[in-house]
């Protein structure tokens, strides 16, 4: 009998299973607007940069004349980007506790910003995913037909600098042991030079695309 009443489960749990798995999907994934993927670039850039380092990227005309490539996420990477008003006013409705469901909806439809989140929505989340690499592949390869006449000006703050490694070396102490810690602490220096950001600078300087560079401390 027990093993009829787990027969009969398995298919059960297998569709609940695969049931939240879909719904989680659907929330991980959020569609490819230009904000998200400027969030998503933003993102990789805080990961893999301190923070007080910044890089400016400008395109070199074909009569010199540089023009300054304001998308470039490495000019504001650590800065949050403004809410767009509609979006500010929607958040701040919903907020607030004083109304109710139905009066936040018809204060929205009122103020023309109310939006059925179904009809935005594109797609399921399968859809959006393979639109996100479509969009991000589109971009890398931008960014390499762009690279011969790319020019940076690299800003150095060692103060956030610093407080930024400071605060990675702590993160990873308390992810290691102790041994792995304090040979981590121990080898600040060549944790630095062994930074991807910094690997792409120097990749840059022969190729003389690095055209200012400032420190602050």
């Amino acid at each position: 009998m027990k093993r009829v009443y787990v027969a009969v489960r398995a298919p059960f749990i297998a569709r609940q299973k695969k049931e939240a798995t879909e719904a989680f999907m659907e929330a991980l994934i959020p569609e490819p607007t230009p904000i998200n993927v400027r969030k998503f670039k933003k993102g990789i850039w805080r990961k893999t940069v301190p923070k007080g380092l910044k890089m400016k990227k400008f395109i070199q005309s074909p009569d010199g004349t540089l023009i300054h490539d304001t998308s470039y996420v490495g000019e504001d990477a650590w800065d949050d980007d403004a809410m767009p008003p509609q979006e500010n006013v929607k958040q701040i409705i919903e907020n607030d506790k004083r109304l109710n469901t139905e009066e936040k909806k018809e204060l929205e439809e009122e103020l023309g910003i109310s939006g059925n989140k179904e009809q935005q929505s594109v797609g399921s989340w399968r859809e959006r995913l393979q639109l996100w690499k479509e969009i991000l592949n589109k971009e890398k390869l931008a960014e390499q037909l762009d690279a011969s006449n790319a020019k940076y000006a690299v800003e150095f703050d060692m103060k956030e600098v610093e407080n930024s490694l400071r605060k990675d070396v702590v993160e990873k102490v308390s992810e290691s042991n102790g041994a792995r810690a304090c040979g981590y602490l121990r080898d600040g220096g060549a944790t630095v030079q062994q930074s991807p950001i910094l690997t792409f600078i120097r990749s840059l300087i022969p190729q003389r695309q690095v055209f200012a560079f400032s420190i602050s401390f």
